[in-house]
């Protein structure tokens, strides 16, 4: 949905809608009596620090080089690259948390890393350091490395905030103020673009369902499990994305980017069921 809507919109645009349509839903809850809003001179000092961090700093990169990455290749190419969050995420869980993962779950990495390598390896290619050197040289895979850098950091610093309240008061102020800052950044670098907002009402409320709904799953899943492994369940919608992806915009090489998404998927069965 966002690569389609990346051919419409500015990404600056849409990543500015993504959050923005996703908020009034976070409103929802408080209205319905599902969550009470806190006293904000109790909210602990250390809430504040990680709502700010993630909405003005690593929200931000996420997205933006995310829709860079997106805007260069095919979705069947960059989703995949998502599988290695688990790897990053489990790095700063250990050493913000303790979380070390178990062999079993070790092994689970191992399968989508060496997923992650398969997609890169070519028939033509004259030695196995090859697909390791085109990743390197590939600018989009660059993208998805700085943005998985803050994206794994900022699943430990959400861990930390949801901690501190609970994930209903947090998704609602940290979407209110991603949403701020996407908007300071979109007016930026994307004023003249502003009208493609109208244009695209009904794209932009389907993905901020989408969105708004993913969130709540992922903080409730931080809220109970290993970091590392949350983030490996998370990412289990690289096989879907994959799929999707290449039937819907007619990529190359299906077949092999099937059996690719499958090898992630089977590794992230790993560290979900056996892990």
């Amino acid at each position: 949905m966002e690569k389609w809507s990346l051919k419409k919109v500015n990404p600056y645009i849409l990543a500015f809608c993504v959050r923005f349509f996703a908020l009034p839903l976070f409103i929802l809850p408080f209205i319905f009596g599902i969550a009470k809003l806190p006293v904000l001179t109790e909210v602990s000092p250390n809430f504040w620090m990680a709502v700010i961090l993630v909405s003005f700093i690593m929200t931000p990169v996420e997205m933006i080089f995310f829709y860079k990455a997106l805007k260069m290749e095919e979705v069947s190419y960059v989703v995949p690259l998502l599988g290695l969050s688990p790897l990053m995420t489990a790095f700063f869980g250990s050493i913000f948390f303790g979380e070390y993962p178990s062999l079993i779950g070790l092994l689970g990495m191992t399968v989508i890393v060496f997923a992650l390598y398969l997609l890169n390896a070519q028939k033509n290619q004259s030695s196995l350091l090859d697909p390791i050197k085109y990743l390197l040289n590939n600018k989009s895979f660059k993208y998805i490395m700085l943005m998985m850098l803050s994206y794994s950091l900022g699943i430990v610093v959400d861990k930390l905030a949801i901690n501190s309240t609970d994930i209903y008061f947090y998704s609602l102020v940290n979407y209110g103020l991603v949403s701020l800052s996407l908007f300071l950044i979109a007016m930026f670098k994307a004023k003249k673009n502003f009208i493609e907002i109208k244009q695209n009402l009904l794209p932009f409320s389907i993905i901020g369902l989408v969105v708004a709904v993913y969130t709540w799953l992922r903080f409730l899943a931080l809220e109970r499990g290993n970091t590392g492994y949350v983030s490996a369940v998370l990412s289990s919608s690289v096989f879907f994305s994959t799929i999707f992806g290449a039937m819907i915009f007619k990529e190359k090489n299906i077949l092999k980017k099937f059996l690719i998404g499958l090898l992630i998927l089977v590794g992230l069965v790993i560290i979900k069921i056996f892990g």
